[in-house]
């Protein structure tokens, strides 16, 4: 029996491993050390860029923190501003505000966004309810 024909019980012949594949193998791990090491390299850099930038951020939020914090109290919340140049008052007609485009906003899109669920829901497939799906 040659070297290049298969064995009687199906079994494929033995393979010599020629010099040049095993160097061709060896290439692969070197490389694929090589682009770890990179990737390894390249997330810290990201991760220090990340926290570069985040750091001044979170630095105004704590000055912020710090100078504001001594004008919050109950008074600041429920009383109405001042005019300009008065010392005092407080955030009622902004808290009423939000919370009142906020109401309106539910009322007007809680029905719209459970109706356009439960129709797409019900008619799975059809032309308009993937047109609908795909612009929701």
């Amino acid at each position: 029996m040659s070297a290049g024909t298969a064995r009687a019980g199906g079994t494929p012949p033995m393979v010599r491993v020629v010099q040049g594949q095993r160097s061709a193998a060896d290439r692969t791990r070197r490389s694929l050390r090589r682009r770890k090491a990179i990737n390894v390299v390249m997330l810290g850099i990201m991760y220090a860029a990340a926290i570069l930038a985040t750091l001044p951020l979170l630095f105004i939020l704590g000055y912020l923190l710090k100078q504001g914090f001594g004008a919050l109290n109950l008074d600041f919340f429920t009383k109405m501003p001042k005019p300009v140049g008065e010392v005092g008052g407080g955030m009622a007609n902004a808290i009423i505000g939000t919370l009142t485009l906020v109401g309106i906003a539910g009322l007007i899109g809680l029905p719209v966004g459970i109706g356009a669920g439960l129709y797409l829901a019900e008619h799975r497939g059809e032309r308009f309810a993937n047109s609908v799906r795909f612009l929701s």
